[in-house]
C-alpha cells in the first residue's frame, strides 16, 4: 500500500475533474457539454462485471457546481468524495496496473470506499483467486460501517435507489458468489437473502444465482420459495430451474411435462447446450432472454446440477430422452466458428407444438419417461 504524500498544500473545496492537473484551478466543462461527464464515467465500464454508468452519472451530477456564468467544476468536499472519484477514474483507464494504483489511492483516502474494494476484488480475480474473498468481505464490512444501523432500518427495501445502497448490494453479491464457489454455501445463501430483503425488486438478479445454487445444494424447499417469488418471469434460469425442481421432487408427471413445455418453448437451445460444450462459438457479452447466448451461460454456470443422479438417473438424461420421444432430435452442436443462428434448429418448435399438443390430448395414456 502506498503512503499518502504530505505536500503541505491546503485542500481546496473545489477541485478539477479527476485526471486533470491539480496545479491550478481549471473549469470542468462548458454549458451544453455536461454529457461529457457521463461519457468520462462510462468510457470503459462495460468490461467490468456490472455496469456502473448509473452510479457514475449520479455521482458526477451530484457534485457538479456552477463556477461562473459559463463554467462548472466538480465540488468534492470530503476524502470519501475524492476516493469515489478515483474509483470512476480507475474504471475509465485501460491499464490494469494503473487501475489498481488508483483504487489503492482511493482506499488511502477513505477506508470505507465500498466500490474501491469491489473493483479491486474484480481486478484480483482476473489474476488469482487468492485474496478475492477477503476483499469482498472488506467491501461489505466497510459498507456496514459507512451506512450505519439507522440507514439499514430506514431504507430496507429501497437500497437500489441510493448510490451507497447500490454499492453495498454489489458488495453483498460479490461476497455471496465468491463464498458459494469456495464451498461456504450457507453463508452465501445468507448474502443473497439479505440482497432480496434490501432490494425486493432484485435489480442485480440475485435470484438468478440463488435459485440454481439452492437446487445444486439439494435445498429444493428453499428453491421453490424463491421460484414462487419469480412467478412467470421470462428467463431461462426461471423456466429451467422450475422444470429441474419438479424433476428432483419427483412430483406430478403432468406438471413436470407442462413445465418442460414452457421452458423448451421459451429457450429451445438449453438441451443442446447441456449436451455439448459450445460456449466458445458465441459472444456472450449481451445475452438476451431466450437466446442461445443465455442458454450457453445457463448451461455453463449450472449444467452440473443436471448431471447429478436423482430418481435413479441424471436429469439431463430424462430431459433429452423426453424431448426425443416427442420428436425433437436435433441436439447436434453447431460447427466450429459458427455464428449465432437467428432461429432454433430446423423443426424444433414445429415438432414441439405438434408433440405437446398431442400429449395434452392423450396425457392419461402417455407413459411419461420419468
Amino acid at each position: 500500500m502506498k503512503t499518502k504524500k504530505n505536500t503541505g498544500k491546503t485542500k481546496s473545496s473545489s477541485v478539477p475533474f479527476p485526471g486533470r492537473s491539480t496545479q491550478s484551478y481549471r473549469p470542468l466543462v462548458r454549458p451544453g457539454e455536461l454529457e461529457k461527464i457521463s461519457a468520462y464515467g462510462g468510457k470503459l465500464l462495460n468490461p467490468h462485471k456490472w455496469n456502473w454508468q448509473e452510479d457514475a452519472d449520479e455521482f458526477f451530477y451530484k457534485h457538479v457546481v456552477r463556477h461562473d456564468e459559463d463554467s462548472f467544476v466538480l465540488d468534492l468536499k470530503t476524502d470519501r468524495d475524492e476516493a469515489q472519484a478515483k474509483v470512476y477514474e480507475a474504471l475509465s483507464v485501460a491499464s490494469s496496473q494503473k487501475r489498481i494504483e488508483l483504487l489503492q489511492d482511493a482506499l488511502e483516502l477513505s477506508g470505507n470506499c465500498i466500490d474501491a474494494f469491489i473493483v479491486l476484488a474484480q481486478e484480483t480475480e482476473k489474476k488469482t483467486e487468492k485474496g478475492v474473498l477477503s476483499l469482498y468481505r472488506q467491501a461489505v464490512q466497510s459498507g456496514r460501517r459507512l451506512l450505519g444501523i439507522d440507514f439499514f432500518k430506514k431504507n430496507a427495501g429501497l437500497f437500489w435507489y441510493t448510490l451507497e445502497g447500490r454499492s453495498f448490494l454489489r458488495a453483498l453479491y460479490g461476497l455471496g458468489e465468491t463464498l458459494w464457489y469456495e464451498g461456504h454455501e450457507d453463508e452465501s445463501f445468507e448474502c443473497f437473502s439479505e440482497i432480496l430483503r434490501l432490494d425486493p425488486r432484485d435489480h442485480l438478479q440475485a435470484r438468478h444465482f440463488l435459485v440454481p445454487a439452492l437446487l445444486d445444494g439439494g435445498r429444493c424447499h428453499d428453491a421453490r420459495h424463491f421460484l414462487a417469488l419469480m412467478g412467470d418471469e421470462p428467463s431461462t434460469v426461471a423456466k429451467y430451474s422450475w422444470t429441474l425442481l419438479l424433476y428432483l421432487e419427483n412430483g406430478d408427471p403432468n406438471e413436470l411435462i407442462t413445465a418442460l413445455q414452457a421452458a423448451f418453448a421459451f429457450n429451445p437451445w438449453v438441451p443442446m447446450c447441456l449436451n455439448f460444450e459450445i460456449g466458445d462459438f458465441f459472444n456472450l457479452s449481451d445475452a438476451q432472454p431466450g437466446s442461445v447466448e443465455e442458454a450457453v451461460i445457463y448451461a455453463h454456470n449450472w449444467g452440473t446440477t443436471w448431471y447429478w443422479k436423482a430418481n435413479g438417473r441424471r436429469p439431463v438424461e430424462w430431459l433429452l430422452e423426453t424431448l426425443t420421444d416427442f420428436g425433437c432430435t436435433d441436439f447436434s452442436p453447431p460447427p466450429p466458428g459458427a455464428q449465432c443462428p437467428q432461429e432454433p434448429p430446423t423443426g424444433f418448435l414445429k415438432q414441439l407444438d405438434s408433440s405437446f399438443a398431442s400429449l395434452m390430448d392423450e396425457r392419461n395414456r402417455i407413459q411419461f419417461p420419468l
